[in-house]
């Protein structure tokens, strides 16, 4: 409704066009014939069918020249269709009736038929083009239109001419046009119609195009009147045969009008638009020139600067005044050599983006220049632009110096300093550096990157993972981690910018020496507390027992043959607790160790000998696997002994059925003697075994852990070790390994 709003106008002068000529041929017919002498009626044809051959060259003619500048559509292909309408209407009007013969007599039937070629070929062409004007093509050349344009109208000129005698005569002199003649005259005007209402349309929908749609508007309301008029003379002679020649001329007008205004005067506004942007980007050129930081210098073919922007009075303090007509190479003397070898290859048309220059005379420089060439300008040659980095260049270096020793730092670091960023569910790890990682034969780049859940590392990675929870949430934590067999320090701390947290940065730390360092110092007080404990009961234990021992000997001297093993018994059980007394103060000081060569395989079949009955009691069998050559060692040999034998009775008493006790001996390729104990008792809890040794530790219901306590320390005093392995309800393995000789 807008558009018709505001277009009214436009419609009224449409209508206006339409009805005027025919009320006025209507109401005045008789004067108009009064008026107008048929002798006139080949010279007034010769002029109306010129004029609209030439608005059709002309029309051809503008096409060609724009045909470049328009996109590539349908509408392209309109120049050519006016070409070949104009070459048939320059046919129709060389033969028509009365003119003089040039190739071939004027004949009403030949000249009839280039008629309808013309109006055919325009009114046809217009329709389909109208319908598809904004169907993008692809991008053809106008020669191969042209030729094809030429082919078209050459066949259809052969055929006409060869096929006159045998085509349907179209106009009767005295009659008027045949039926068919009138037939086609009606497709015609029916495709006009078909025309006028697409323009309709299209004027109906458009803002910016409207005078090209109203020209055509008016052009297709004459035709289809002079399409109409064409079909009711008698004669060839007759008024209304001129009136719709005028017609025709009027409306190719109209056309020429609307093709002018879409083509040429739409390159001329496209032209104005394009020196205004010329003109306003050359402003912005010039601004850009005089108020950039960076110093630009144009110079000539001969390398002499020609002008030059404040930036390089700044970079070089010298006046553009006295920079002018300079060679650029004098400009910067350290740089002279480089600049030319540049100067030279820009003059070759090369061209070079952010070059770097150096200098350190008469104080270090660093420039960036990008020299290239330019064209179409007969004064200047090429551009330098110039850029001083001194102060980012070293401000670069210092901050890569400082990222060095940061990165060097944390490398150094002995544990691992690592940091993450939640994403969704997850945590990634940005950062991770120092000694631990690669002690655990990691990269940095294996890590970094890594996306930690809550089921990453199982359990373990279970508590991690919600420690980093509660980290996100703003809160500093300290714990204890532990992961394949090690315990690990963390600290974790936050990284809160704006109220939230972007990071979180942390270190970790291996404790795990710390922690077994702390577990010997518990182990050392306890000692040194058995030690005391065990002093003062040595101390209270020998003088009554240096009595019982001194009166038991003298009462053995009198009593009779029959008394005397029991006297002995007695004797015997008071060296035994001596011994036992004397096993309590290694604990409370270190003791004179006789240490001579033994074969220390005699020493455990001594001790196999005195525990054998109690395992035969027991129904323990046991085997023997030692070597049949002598096993040397320097020992203590009365020490090495209570060793066996504790161990052995451990064995012996995890065995509460029967059982399989086996003692295997061998020497090691380091040159130690390997003796082990296996037992297929109870076996010992795993998280049992590293305590073993502990004073006060035992599985044993009335036990002391006294006694495995002083066997390690028999053991550690000959240089050797004893390690345990075991397998609940399946066995016990101890292993003593002592130096060989």
């Amino acid at each position: 409704m807008n558009s018709l709003q505001q277009n009214r106008k436009a419609y009224i002068i449409s209508f206006i066009c339409t009805i005027v000529p025919i009320l006025l041929l209507l109401l005045f017919q008789d004067q108009f014939e009064n008026m107008y002498n048929p002798d006139n009626h080949l010279s007034l044809h010769l002029t109306l069918e010129m004029y609209s051959i030439f608005i059709t060259f002309i029309i051809f003619i503008f096409g060609w020249k724009a045909f470049v500048h328009n996109p590539p559509t349908i509408l392209v292909f309109i120049p050519f269709i006016f070409l070949a309408v104009g070459y048939f209407d320059f046919m129709h009007t060389l033969t028509y009736v009365g003119m003089p013969p040039l190739f071939i007599d004027g004949s009403i039937r030949v000249t009839s038929w280039f008629w309808v070629a013309a109006r055919a070929t325009e009114s046809l062409c217009l329709a389909i083009i109208l319908f598809y004007d904004e169907k993008t093509i692809r991008q053809v050349n106008r020669y191969t239109i042209l030729f094809c344009t030429v082919l078209f109208f050459i066949l259809i000129s052969f055929i006409i001419y060869t096929s006159s005698s045998k085509v349907p005569l179209l106009v009767v002199e005295g009659t008027g046009p045949t039926p068919f003649k009138n037939f086609l005259e009606y497709c015609f005007c029916g495709l006009h119609f078909i025309s006028l209402l697409l323009v309709l349309r299209k004027l109906k929908k458009t803002k910016n195009d409207f005078h090209i749609y109203i020209y055509l508007v008016f052009a297709f309301i004459l035709l289809i009147i002079g399409g109409i008029q064409i079909t009711l003379f008698k004669s060839v002679h007759d008024l209304v045969n001129i009136i719709s020649h005028i017609y025709k001329a009027i409306g190719y007008t109209f056309i020429f009008m609307s093709f002018f205004y879409s083509n040429l005067h739409l390159t001329f506004v496209h032209k104005e638009k394009a020196e205004k942007n010329l003109v306003s980007t050359k402003g912005m050129l010039d601004s850009f020139f005089t108020h950039t930081p960076d110093s630009i210098a144009l110079c000539d073919k001969n390398r002499k600067i020609v002008k030059v922007n404040a930036g390089f009075e700044r970079l070089t303090h010298i006046y553009s005044k006295d920079a002018i007509g300079k060679p650029f190479i004098t400009i910067f003397p350290h740089m002279q050599e480089e600049l030319s070898l540049l100067i030279d290859g820009v003059l070759d048309d090369k061209r070079y983006i952010d070059y770097s220059l150096e200098a350190d005379y008469p104080e270090p420089v660093r420039m960036l220049k990008t020299i290239y060439p330019i064209y179409n300008d007969d004064h200047i040659r090429f551009a330098v632009i110039s850029r001083d980095i001194t102060q980012e260049k070293l401000a670069k270096e210092k901050l890569e110096k400082m990222q060095n020793e940061i990165n060097e730092t944390l490398k150094e670091h002995q544990g691992v300093i690592i940091k993450f960023k939640k994403i969704d569910d997850y945590f990634v790890i940005t950062l991770c550096s120092g000694k631990l990682l690669r002690n655990m034969n990691l990269a940095a780049n294996e890590v970094v990157g890594t996306k930690l859940k809550e089921n990453t590392f199982g359990e373990d990675g279970k508590i991690f993972y919600e420690h980093l929870k509660q980290a996100w949430k703003g809160n500093s934590l300290t714990f204890e981690y532990k992961r394949s067999g090690g315990i690990y320090a963390v600290t974790l701390k936050p990284i809160i910018q704006d109220s939230n947290v972007t990071e979180v940065i942390g270190s970790c730390i291996d404790i795990t020496k710390l922690k077994k360092t702390e577990e010997l110092l518990r182990k050392s007080e306890k000692l040194a507390l058995v030690g005391e404990l065990a002093a003062g009961i040595a101390h209270e234990i020998r003088n009554p027992l240096t009595t019982l021992k001194g009166f038991t000997q003298m009462f053995g001297s009198h009593v009779s043959e029959k008394e005397k093993p029991f006297v002995d018994l007695m004797l015997s059980e008071l060296n035994r607790i001596e011994l036992i007394t004397n096993d309590f103060m290694i604990l409370a000081k270190p003791q004179m160790i006789k240490y001579q060569q033994h074969d220390v395989k005699k020493i455990v079949e001594h001790v196999l000998t005195i525990i054998e009955p109690q395992a035969t009691l027991n129904n323990i069998e046991i085997k023997r696997h030692f070597p049949i050559q002598p096993v040397t060692i320097i020992c203590d040999e009365n020490q090495l002994k209570q060793v066996f034998i504790n161990l052995i009775k451990n064995a012996l008493e995890s065995m509460t059925k029967a059982g399989q006790l086996e003692v295997s001996m061998e020497q090691t390729q380091d040159n130690c003697v390997s003796i082990k104990i296996k037992d297929t008792g109870c076996g010992i809890p795993a998280h049992v075994i590293n305590r073993l040794g502990e004073p006060f530790y035992t599985l044993k219901e009335k036990g002391t852990g006294l006694g495995l306590m002083v066997s390690f320390r028999i053991i550690e005093a000959h240089h050797g070790s004893i390690e345990f392995t075991s397998k609940e309800n399946a066995g016990t393995t101890a292993e003593i390994i002592l130096p060989a000789i």
